[in-house]
C-alpha cells in the first residue's frame, strides 16, 4: 500500500500499460486473425467458380426467368399481339397490319403415353388474299426464328429465352413459278427470283391438360 502512495502520474501510467499488455496483445492477435481470415474470404470468393460467380449467375438466372416470365406471358394469352409484333420486327415500317391475318388459337386434344396434352394452333394467313405479298427467303427465315425463339428488340442472347411457339406447317411456292403455271406457260430459269408466296403457316404450342377438364 505504501507503493501505491508514493506513486506518481508517470509510475501510474507505467503500471496500468504493464497490467493491459496481455490484453493488448490478445487484442492485436484477434485483429490479425480476422485479417487473415478476411483475406482468405476475398480469395476464395473472386476466384474462378466462386461466391461472386456464382452470385452473379444467380443473379443472371432470375433475370432471364423475370424475362421469360414477361414475354412467354405475352405469347401465350395475347398470341395474335405477339406474332403481330415478332413479324413486323423483321422489316420495321415495310409490313403492315394488311399484309397478314393472324387467325385465334385453336385448341385440339393429344396424347405421349399417358399423358394428356392440349395442342393450340395460330394460322397466319399471307397477304391480303393469302397469295399477294412475296417475300424473299431471308425475310422467310429472319420472320420464323423470330416467331419461334421469342427475341426481342434489346435481347442478345436469344437462346436464353424460353421458346413457346414452334412451327406446326409451312408451304410456300415461287411467285415466278405460280404467274407462269396459272398461264399455262414453261416457266424459264430467268423468271425463279427470290420472291415467295407464303401459302399455308401455322405455329403452335403445346402444354399438358388442366386437371378436371377433358377426362
Amino acid at each position: 500500500m505504501k507503493a501505491l502512495k508514493d506513486m506518481d502520474l508517470y509510475k501510474g501510467i507505467i503500471l496500468v500499460s504493464v497490467l493491459l499488455l496481455p490484453a493488448i496483445g490478445w487484442w492485436a492477435w484477434s485483429l490479425d486473425k480476422q485479417i487473415e481470415a478476411t483475406k482468405a474470404a476475398i480469395t476464395e470468393a473472386t476466384r474462378p467458380g466462386g461466391l461472386l460467380e456464382q452470385i452473379g449467375a444467380l443473379q443472371q438466372k432470375a433475370e432471364i426467368v423475370v424475362a421469360n416470365r414477361t414475354l412467354t406471358g405475352d405469347a401465350t394469352s395475347m398470341p395474335s399481339v405477339y406474332f403481330d409484333s415478332q413479324i413486323r420486327a423483321v422489316a420495321p415500317g415495310k409490313i403492315s397490319g394488311d399484309d397478314f391475318t393472324i387467325g385465334p388459337p385453336t385448341p385440339s386434344g393429344a396424347r405421349i403415353g399417358r399423358q394428356q396434352l392440349t395442342d393450340h394452333d395460330v394460322k397466319v394467313t399471307w397477304g391480303k388474299s393469302g397469295r399477294d405479298k412475296p417475300v424473299s427467303m431471308e425475310f422467310l427465315f429472319a420472320m420464323l426464328f423470330n416467331c419461334e425463339s421469342g427475341a426481342r428488340t434489346g435481347i442478345t442472347d436469344a437462346s436464353k429465352i424460353q421458346s413457346i411457339w414452334k412451327l406446326r406447317s409451312l408451304s410456300i411456292q415461287n411467285a415466278a413459278f405460280a404467274q407462269v403455271g396459272s398461264a399455262k406457260r414453261t416457266p424459264k430459269e430467268a423468271q425463279t427470283e427470290d420472291q415467295w408466296l407464303i401459302t399455308d403457316l401455322v405455329f403452335a404450342r403445346r402444354e399438358p391438360k388442366k386437371e378436371g377438364k377433358g377426362e
